[in-house]
């Protein structure tokens, strides 16, 4: 993993993306250049490099919010496909857009279509290539687990979570002092240093996870080996490395204090109200029409006898309760019999309801809360209180997603389904919090780019 800006980014990722770049911006170049396009007037170098540029960038962003780029896409054929497909269709509308705000920019129709065929066929290749060569053991983190009780063991199922991951693991380091629960044939135990131990073995890191946390760990040996550049991190960091969450079965409140990030500069708030703004208007504007066929629809639905809209208390920054606007998704008097949380197929919710929530345009009147300020574009999605109070009591740091405004979309929507328990719950906070601790413009933009995965493949609405 590669951190860039705070968010933790798979390198193996950062790769793919660069080379289909290429491939995007050499397609267009080289279908420029083709003798058989003599016909059509020959451009400066000057506009073909920008052409490509243009092209190679709006597909790019295009690939990247239909999640194209999504680690858990790589085995499955059809989904490659079928993204590469949605990717070029959103670019071209997008370069469409492009060519009729700035006509000057406008490139042959034969040369678009050509460069979009001849990038398409070359990306599929490449994917395959590199899907292929990225499984090889030398593109690999190496990784010794320093441990080998319950909590080493904790990582074998994640370590099997995924058929693309950027590390592997060379063994559990047997301390003498644990009882094993690994898998025997990993076991790694030796009377040489663990530094001599891990440049025999090519390690690249180590990762520290003892049952006991009070062990002695080998304080020079461990040293030694950060000296060799062999990065020692705790098992919380790797989790958060790895899987971009806070991991909360191991995290402790020493961890909150002295690990990087938990700030928020004045700056970063300003800039932040002034693209929350900006992107509220914008996205008001392109939905305008959704928006007028979501209030047509629901008041069919009921024949005008329910409101279209629906206000419910929610939990904002440092605790203060806002009133949230949605389109209302429900039957009327939905909660006549007690407040609980949506379930799976939920009686409650209408026809024109779920199809709102599936794509989330039940959550578009919450541009009004942005605009008032009560949330930003990107956060914590909202809980309401009384579900919050219970949560306080029962989940352990629960309350420090309060620390910064909610959002109309968050990191946590774009990682995990609806929650309509307590363990969704909690699973849904590690990566809330997450967001606290490293949240950024790089980051914010990343969440924008993979809301659009959400709406175009209805992911995780209930």
């Amino acid at each position: 993993m590669a951190n860039l800006f705070g968010h933790y980014v798979s390198r193996l990722i950062i790769y793919m993306c660069l080379v289909e770049y290429l491939i995007l911006f050499t397609s267009m170049f080289i279908i420029f250049n083709l003798d058989f396009m003599s016909g059509i007037e020959k451009k400066s170098s000057y506009f073909v490099v920008l052409s490509g540029l243009i092209f190679s960038s709006t597909t790019s962003l295009s690939a990247l919010s239909a999640g194209f780029y999504n680690r858990k896409l790589s085995k499955y054929s059809y989904e490659i496909i079928k993204r590469l497909i949605i990717s070029y269709v959103i670019s071209f509308f997008i370069l469409l857009l492009i060519y009729y705000i700035f006509p000057e920019a406008t490139i042959p129709g034969s040369i678009l279509v050509l460069s979009i065929l001849i990038s398409c066929i070359a990306i599929l290749i490449t994917r395959v290539l590199f899907n292929k060569f990225t499984r090889m053991e030398e593109f690999k983190t190496r990784i010794l687990v320093f441990g080998c009780g319950k909590i080493a063991n904790s990582l074998t199922p994640f370590y099997q979570k995924y058929d693309e991951k950027d590390f592997m693991i060379v063994g559990f380091y047997d301390t003498g002092n644990e009882q094993v629960f690994v898998d025997e044939s990993l076991l790694v135990s030796s009377t040489q240093p663990l530094s001599s131990l891990s440049r025999d073995l090519n390690i690249d890191e180590i990762v520290i996870a003892l049952d006991d946390r009070s062990e002695f760990l080998p304080f020079d040996e461990l040293l030694d080996c950060k000296v060799l550049g062999i990065q020692v991190m705790e098992l919380l960091s790797f989790y958060e490395k790895e899987e971009r969450l806070i991991n909360l079965e191991y995290l402790n409140p020493y961890w909150f204090l002295f690990s990087k990030g938990f700030y928020n500069r004045k700056t970063r708030g300003f800039i932040k109200r002034a693209v929350d703004i900006v992107a509220s208007l914008l996205l008001l504007m392109t939905s305008s029409p959704v928006i007028m066929l979501a209030i047509l629809a629901i008041y069919l639905e009921s024949l005008g006898r329910g409101s279209i809209f629906y206000s419910q208390n929610r939990v904002g920054l440092n605790g203060v309760c806002f009133k949230l606007y949605k389109f209302r998704s429900m039957i009327p008097q939905a909660e006549v019999s007690g407040i609980k949380m949506t379930s799976v197929n939920d009686s409650r919710i209408t026809r024109v309801g779920a199809f709102l929530r599936k794509y989330r345009i039940d959550e578009l009147p919450q541009i009004l809360n942005i605009l008032k300020g009560d949330m930003h574009f990107i956060g914590p999605r909202p809980e309401r209180p009384e579900f919050v109070n219970d949560f306080n009591k029962r989940i352990v740091y629960y309350h420090e997603r309060h620390r910064v405004k909610p959002g109309l979309t968050g990191w946590a929507q774009l990682c995990y389904s609806y929650g309509s328990n307590e363990y969704d719950t909690i699973q849904k906070l590690q990566y809330d919090l997450y967001y606290v601790k490293n949240q950024s413009f790089f980051l914010d933009l990343t969440i924008i780019l993979q809301t659009v995965e959400v709406i175009l493949f209805g992911k995780g609405g209930r």
